[in-house]
């Protein structure tokens, strides 16, 4: 563990140097702004190589994501579910369906219904109860 660690650290010197040789022949200014430039490129790696950034920000991401899009589609689900149930008043279906309306009155109906039918001259008929047959009536 111990030899991987000093190799390690080994790999990474020559590698800072390798950026710091080819950062300063891109951009030709001072070692101080290539040392800073390298500073910062070996902590966005040290960061990027962190359990939390590579799994738990996008987890986080993800959940967060997820249950915004789920609230807009239970809003969408309801508001459609209401504009299918919604009750048509009168005048409404009128206009909808391009029919004009008879006013309703109780004795019109009784009036027009008893010219069909005769009510003074009618006879009781007794229904069979359930478990009788209409031979015993």
């Amino acid at each position: 563990s111990r030899h991987l660690l000093a190799d390690h650290d080994q790999f990474e010197s020559l590698l800072h140097l390798f950026h710091f040789n080819k950062l300063h022949r891109v951009v030709g200014c001072g070692s101080r702004h290539l040392l800073a430039a390298l500073d910062a490129m070996s902590t966005m790696r040290g960061l990027w190589r962190s359990k939390f950034v590579q799994y738990g920000i996008p987890m986080v991401l993800l959940t967060v994501g997820a249950s915004l899009g789920l609230q807009e589609l239970a809003a969408f689900r309801i508001e459609s579910r209401e504009e299918k149930s919604r009750v048509l008043s009168v005048e409404e279906i009128d206009r909808l369906t391009n029919r004009k309306r008879k006013e309703f009155c109780m004795g019109d109906e009784f009036e027009r219904l008893r010219a069909h039918m005769n009510i003074d001259d009618w006879e009781n008929k007794r229904v069979p109860r359930p478990g009788e047959s209409t031979k015993d009536l």
